[in-house]
C-alpha cells in the first residue's frame, strides 16, 4: 500500500467524520472540546506512530525467527501555547520466549523499529523510542 486516500466531512461543534476507502468511518473531536472515550487527531497521531513502531520490531523479531510478546506505549505531548506537538515517547517491551541473547533481541527489536514511515516522519525531535527487553 502505497497511499491512502480518506475524506472528511466536517460536522460542526469541533467534530468531523472521516471516511476510509473500504467505508469504514470513525469520528474525530478536536483535541479542545474531546471528552473521555472520543479520540482526537492527536490520539491518532499517537496511535500511529506506535502502531507502526510495534508492529515493525515485532515483524524484525519474527524475521529473525525470534518468538515474543511485543507491547508497547505512547505518551504525547502538545504545546497548548504553540499549538504543536512537541513529543511523542514511544516505549517497546519485549518479552521473549525461550534462552535467546536479550542484547540480540534488542538490537533487532531498535533496528526494526526505526523503520517505521510514520516516525520517520515526524524525526528524531519529536519521536523517541526506547526499547526494553523484559
Amino acid at each position: 500500500m502505497g497511499q491512502v486516500e480518506p475524506r472528511c466531512v466536517f460536522l460542526g461543534d469541533g467534530e468531523c467524520e472521516v471516511e476510509f476507502v473500504d467505508g469504514e468511518r470513525m469520528r474525530l473531536k478536536s483535541g479542545k472540546v474531546a471528552g473521555p472515550g472520543e479520540v482526537s487527531p492527536l490520539h491518532l497521531l499517537a496511535a500511529s506512530a506506535l502502531a507502526c513502531t510495534v508492529m515493525n520490531a515485532g515483524h524484525a523479531l519474527e524475521k529473525e525467527g525470534i518468538e515474543a510478546e511485543v507491547t508497547g506505549e505512547a505518551r504525547a505531548e502538545k504545546d497548548e501555547r504553540r499549538n504543536v506537538v512537541c513529543s511523542i515517547d514511544i516505549v517497546i517491551r519485549v518479552k521473549p520466549e525461550g534462552d535467546v541473547d536479550p542484547e540480540e533481541v534488542e538490537r533487532v527489536a531498535r533496528k526494526g523499529a526505526a523503520k517505521c514511515v510514520i516516525t520517520r516522519t515526524l524525526g528524531p525531535v519529536i519521536v523517541d523510542v526506547d526499547v526494553e527487553v523484559v
